[in-house]
């Protein structure tokens, strides 16, 4: 039974051979242009930018612009009456100014939670504001003030208005004291410095600390002028933040009102429907490939097809068609990737408020979970047109090199080695081998001698086949999201009519959901089944019948070398076919997961009755036989997670709202300092191991401390995701995907006998189970806990309370000197800077008067942590400052003239101005949001100070009104803009190159660490674990699996983390090109080649995750023997080759020239060595004298017919695909850090290859 089964093994798996695992040896993508719009508008385009003509379409952004013009005017309107503004004061117009800072765009909840943050922090500010008063009071010279205060009331008795003269002489500093001021300062310094690093570290409480530190500005400002103390300061601003929270809650709760579920749903279908658009790229691109025709979005497969084989002399060339459609791309998958972190992000707020509607918070969590899932596989398929961006024409192609033309490039790169010598600058390039430039002209000479094209042959086939199953896959994405869309309709109905008709809508979108999905299956199963062999037959002449091989058809010897050789473009069609495969089943699967949890909802069923109508209504429900059970109410369920999900690092687009800004997702900072791994503990199970289990453990591995630490970091990690998937059914994750606490069960399992991939004996396991299963309270009190450090190589883990207390302080002291203390400790600088001419006696009254408190604020929010930031900020502030300087003039003086104003006219002006600035200020993109709020503060306290000055009484300061206050108010920004620039510049600044730097090399780490997961993942399929002796077969098989499946669920949320922190870096890197230094420009484009190389191995990684999981086991055994995914001395070379791109970007070192080496080569060579040390194996085993080519003896053309070898190719090209971008990882990194050169080494390594190869008898590949 063995042998039959390794022949049937061998019979069914291919070996998959270098030459054809080449074809990923391709250059980078053209650079990156606008998103452009993927589907093609028949009308006239518009001159707006996207993000305004979208908006003004959309009904729920209409609403939302209504609603914030509706608070905005009313809080403004409130300042005009004399009885309100005499009550909020002369800070009045802050409370329009609130509402523009914080436009009403949320959720009730959400915004409940916001204004939380705003009304605690403010509160805090106030707190410490007049303990700050306090202790000033205390030190005061009370002998000294009293006579100051004793004279002046004797000087203000003589006068019209005793009153306002005695209070006149405090607010131009007669009271100041040098002590009491001394305090003030001290409290401004410590507490401006944790609000500051609260700024810099935590996003989700930036309006907390923002608001804090205004608060305590004015206690600490305001404060030493007064020879009593006065805590009621705040007021001048907690008045007016009362007033605009007032409306704004009542706008949100009265006009369209809304719940996050309601919105989030509508979030995630629009991520749906970009997810389509991706795919409507996919046909565009294939069709204009084909055709040279733009496609028709409302023609139908028929005519589409019916078209592919004309105006073939007018197609683009493919670096044409990249440099069209690869911005469309990056644009749509950027979307993507964004949308699904903004929707991660906000997620564990949906169990946090009540809802009524057809989903609960629950259901769309598991809802996501599936839309992830998908979308991380619908970006394999961009690998196709990745892979052929720089392919040259067929008619371009050289033909096969002769001996002297291989002579020729042997000279001619000994020339080329000559004059590098002799040249005074250092000169980089890829080290490419002689052999590596022979190889890839061999390969092209043996297509052309095939007359197999890939253009004119293949890619017609791979059109009329593929397009019937995009169209379906389109189809059924547009269907999943019409039906999210529909299932917020009827939350609240108030007639029947209304009522029938919204459920109808949704029976309706359910069904043709169900059925598009369906047809998408259908359409799937024929294009892989069906249209996909037709791509095969061109190279069905090279297998020929044999005898014993009954009707199966095999590669001759004359043959098997020129399949070898030739095989090239059916692989690169294979790769398209195996990346779409696997998008369209996990869809499939998880779509059928959405279906039945849709079911449930919809008609009010249970798992068991629905399971038992499905089985009556033969295998789907009829849904005409069923009533609907309406929209139901949701209660909280999440409250318990509230303080995690506060302190929590990571944030979406809805972090505190909609639109608010996106960190990074990850253990990385957004400096690109990756974070010291955190020490965690490690629950000590009992005992189980025996004397000889202990043994091999200490044997097994020397790195038992680091594995410790890693392996508990990754099950911390895994706890995470638990508590964020916590409460969902067995149902939510499709078969592809385990839950948390399995993944936890099975990799406690590596504890117990030390072997970190394979698992442990059933003993353990069961008692690791049983502990975490049930654990008792007695237990829990009983269980040790022992911490386990991150190796250091300047200290030995602490051993007593001293040493940890002397290492909580070593923490603290590098957490002071990070980016985020610097930016505290500089936060705190400018506001004392700033500050000091409010408490000095000469200067005090002007400070006052001018208003000098909004040039304190300005310095600290115009303060950023890079220099690049800064003059972006610089830019953004001033001009929109100096932009709603103007605009606040015009409105003044429109509705006052020459005179003081009339309140009807200036609400009516003001009601005009609203809405345009409201709109900009609602949708406008990020990148443009300072300017805009710029404009509408600086607008808003244009018109305010002017209205105030001119109608409320008792004023001790008056700036005028119209052109005064707004030369003035420019001058107070441009005070504290050069003070927050001064400050940052000096002594040194944190540049935002050296971070971009930094955030690529930590990248580059998660890249490394994403890759040795997955080559764990492989050892665990490949490698017999010894736990697993004793097992039947299918049972070992199955934990195989799980443990596979464990990897590949801690992969999949690495992957996300690493994807959505490299879309963050590209901004960076544009405000890395306008950073403030002197050494010279940045190199815009090396950097963003850098990124985009890291995308693509990104993109490698993905496709070789989805290859393990896809392919069978008996296929990846065959896959891993036959190339050179698990050779150690590749799988090394990977993980040194990204240790040092990652350690040279860190540290601004050059790499070594005589490294690792060209990768691409060495996985080929690697993938040939293999191949004929298997030969040489059998041969030794059946005693032949010559071994037999086990490519053509493995390799038949009903096993190329088989689905599963499509895996084989999407594994074999993800790998020299991976290998090919990190040689041009590698190249770009010497250019930028320069290498350490050893002359003539290229030559020394190339006759040493020639050496290898003639030793193998392999010289003429």
């Amino acid at each position: 039974m063995a042998q039959q089964a390794e022949k049937k093994e061998q019979e069914e798996a291919p070996a998959p051979v270098a030459d054809v695992q080449e074809n990923s040896s391709s250059s980078s993508s053209s650079p990156a242009s606008k998103p452009a719009a993927p589907k093609k508008s028949k009308g006239k385009k518009s001159a707006l930018p996207t993000w305004i003509t979208s908006n003004l379409k959309n009904k729920r952004s209409l609403q939302l612009w209504f609603r914030s013009w509706l608070v905005s005017w009313a809080a403004f309107v409130l300042m005009l009456p004399t009885r309100s503004l005499t009550n909020l004061g002369q800070a009045a117009f802050f409370t329009c100014i609130v509402t523009l800072m914080l436009p009403p765009l949320m959720t009730p909840f959400l915004w409940i939670f916001a204004m939380a943050t705003l009304i605690i922090g403010a509160l805090l500010g106030w707190a410490l504001g007049c303990a700050a008063m306090a202790s000033a009071l205390r030190a005061r010279n009370f002998l000294v003030t009293g006579m100051a205060v004793q004279k002046a009331q004797q000087s203000a008795a003589s006068a019209t208005n005793p009153e306002a003269a005695f209070r006149s002489t405090i607010f131009v500093g007669d009271y100041l004291d040098t002590k009491s001021s001394v305090v003030f300062g001290a409290y401004l310094l410590f507490f401006t410095y944790i609000l500051g690093f609260i700024t810099a570290r935590a996003q989700k409480l930036k309006l907390f600390s923002i608001f804090a530190t205004i608060v305590l500005d004015v206690h600490i400002t305001y404060g030493p002028l007064f020879p009593t103390p006065n805590y009621t300061l705040a007021t001048i601003f907690m008045l007016p933040i009362a007033y605009s929270l007032a409306i704004a809650a009542f706008c949100i709760f009265f006009v369209f009102p809304r719940t996050l579920n309601a919105d989030w749903t509508d979030e995630m279908a629009g991520v749906l429907r970009q997810t389509s658009d991706l795919l409507a790229i996919h046909r565009a691109y294939l069709h204009k490939a084909v055709t040279g025709r733009d496609i028709d979005d409302d023609s139908n497969d028929a005519d589409a097809q019916k078209a592919d084989d004309a105006a073939q002399g007018g197609t683009h060339s493919f670096p044409d068609l990249s440099a069209e459609f690869e911005p469309k791309f990056r644009a749509v998958t950027s979307g993507i990737i964004q949308g699904i972190e903004s929707l991660s992000g906000s997620a564990p707020f949906l169990e946090l408020e009540p809802s009524r509607g057809l989903f609960s918070g629950k259901d769309l969590r598991k809802v996501l979970n599936h839309v992830k899932s998908g979308g991380t596989r619908i970006f394999g398929i961009n690998a196709f047109h990745h892979l052929i961006e720089n392919e040259e024409p067929e008619d371009d192609q050289p033909p096969q090199p002769s001996p002297a033309d291989n002579k020729a490039v042997d000279a001619q790169a000994e020339e080329d080695d000559e004059a590098e010598n002799e040249v005074t600058h250092a000169t980089f390039h890829i080290h490419a081998s002689l052999r590596l430039m022979h190889w890839k002209k061999h390969r092209r000479g043996a297509e052309a001698a095939q007359h197999v094209r890939f253009r004119e042959d293949l890619l017609p086939i791979l059109h009329r086949g593929a397009m019937p199953a995009l169209t379906a896959a389109q189809s059924a994405l547009d269907s999943l999201s019409d039906w999210l869309t529909a299932s917020n309709q009827g939350r609240w109905t108030l007639t029947a009519k209304q009522r029938q008709a919204a459920r109808q809508t949704q029976v309706d979108k359910l069904q043709n959901f169900r059925d598009r999905t369906d047809a998408f299956e259908v359409a799937l199963d024929h294009f892989i089944n069906n249209e996909r062999t037709a791509l095969l037959q061109p190279y069905a002449g090279h297998f020929l019948t044999q005898d014993g091989s009954g009707n199966e058809r095999y590669l001759s010897k004359d043959t098997y070398k020129a399949f070898r050789h030739s095989a090239r473009p059916v692989f690169l069609c294979l790769l398209f076919c195996a990346n779409l495969s696997n998008f369209g089943h996990t869809y499939i699967e998880h779509s059928r997961s959405i279906i039945a949890l849709s079911e449930r909802r919809v008609f009010g069923l249970s798992e068991t009755q629905q399971k038992d109508l499905t089985a009556e209504h033969g295998g789907k429900l009829e849904y005409a036989k069923l009533s609907h059970a309406g929209p139901k109410i949701w209660m909280p369920t999440g409250l318990r997670k509230l303080g995690k999900i506060i302190l929590s690092r990571r944030s979406g687009a809805a972090g505190v709202g909609p639109g608010s800004s996106t960190a990074f997702p990850s253990e990385i900072e957004d400096d690109g300092r990756d974070e010291e791994v955190t020490a965690v503990r490690r629950r000590e199970q009992p005992d189980t191991e025996s004397d000889a289990a202990r043994t091999h453990n200490a044997n097994y591995h020397l790195h038992a401390a680091h594995t410790d630490a890693q392996h508990q970091a990754e099950l911390e990690e895994l706890a995470e995701t638990d508590d964020e998937e916590d409460d969902t059914d067995r149902d939510t994750l499709a078969s592809s995907t385990m839950d948390a606490r399995s993944v936890r069960l099975d990799s406690c399992e590596p504890r117990k006998d030390g072997d970190a991939l394979n698992g442990t004996n059933g003993a353990a396991a069961a008692d690791v189970e049983k502990a975490t299963a049930a654990p008792s309270k007695h237990n829990k009190g009983k269980r040790r806990h022992k911490r386990v450090y991150a190796p250091d190589p300047d200290a030995l883990p602490p051993s007593n309370a001293l040493q940890r207390f002397s290492r909580l302080v070593s923490n603290a002291y590098d957490t002071a000197c990070s980016t985020d203390g610097i930016f505290a400790l500089r936060y705190a600088l400018v506001s004392f800077a700033v500050w000091i001419p409010a408490v000095i006696p000469s200067s005090a009254g002007f400070y006052y008067q001018n208003r000098g408190l909004w040039a304190l604020i300005m310095a600290q929010t115009g303060l950023t942590t890079t220099t690049g930031e800064a003059v972006f900020q610089i830019v953004g502030r001033l001009s929109g400052t100096a932009v709603g300087a103007l605009l606040g003039m015009v409105a003044w003086y429109i509705s006052a003239g020459s005179g003081y104003g009339n309140a009807i006219a200036l609400a009516a002006v003001m009601a005009v101005v609203f809405v345009p600035l409201t709109f900009f200020r609602a949708f406008v993109p990020l990148p443009l949001l300072i300017p805009t709020m710029l404009t509408s503060v600086t607008l808003v306290l244009v018109v305010g100070y002017s209205w105030i000055d001119t109608h409320l009484p008792g004023l001790t300061a008056n700036s005028g009104w119209g052109k005064d206050v707004a030369w003035r108010r420019l001058l107070l920004v441009l005070i504290g803009v050069a003070a927050a620039i001064i400050i940052m510049l000096f002594p040194r600044p944190i540049s935002t190159r050296e971070q971009t730097r930094k955030g690529l090399a930590s990248v580059t780490r998660d890249i490394h660490r994403l890759y040795c997961l997955l080559i764990e993942a492989w050892i665990i399929s490949d490698v017999p674990s010894p736990s697993d002796t004793g097992l039947s077969e299918e049972e070992s098989l199955k934990r195989v699996q799980e443990r596979i499946e464990a990897k590949l669920v801690l992969f999949r949320t690495r992957f996300q983390m690493a994807q959505a922190k490299l879309a963050g870096l590209g901004g960076k890197i544009k405000l890395a090109g306008i950073d403030l230094q002197l050494r010279g420009r940045f190199d815009v484009k090396s950097y963003e080649a850098l990124l985009r190389t890291q995308a693509r191995q990104l993109e490698a990684l993905a496709q070789l995750a989805g290859s393990l999981h896809y392919m069978r086991p008996e296929w990846r055994h065959q896959f891993a023997m036959n190339t050179a995914v698990l050779n150690p001395d590749i799988v090394s070379d990977i993980s040194l080759q990204l240790s040092l791109i990652a350690t040279a970007l860190d540290k601004a070192e050059p790499l070594p020239h005589a490294g690792v080496g060209v990768l691409l080569e060495r996985v080929l060579l690697a993938g040939v060595f293999s191949g004929r040390i298997r030969e040489a194996l059998d041969a030794q085993a059946k005693g032949d004298e010559a071994p037999k080519d086990f490519f053509a003896q493995a390799l038949s053309f009903e096993t190329l017919e088989k689905p599963d070898y499509m895996n084989v190719v999407l594994g074999a090209m993800a790998l020299t695909s991976l290998a090919r971008r990190t040689d041009e990882l590698s190249n770009i990194v010497a250019t930028l850090c320069g290498e350490i050169q050893i002359r003539g080494f290229d030559r020394l390594r190339d006759d040493q290859g020639r050496r290898q190869l003639k030793a193998f008898g392999i010289e003429g590949i």
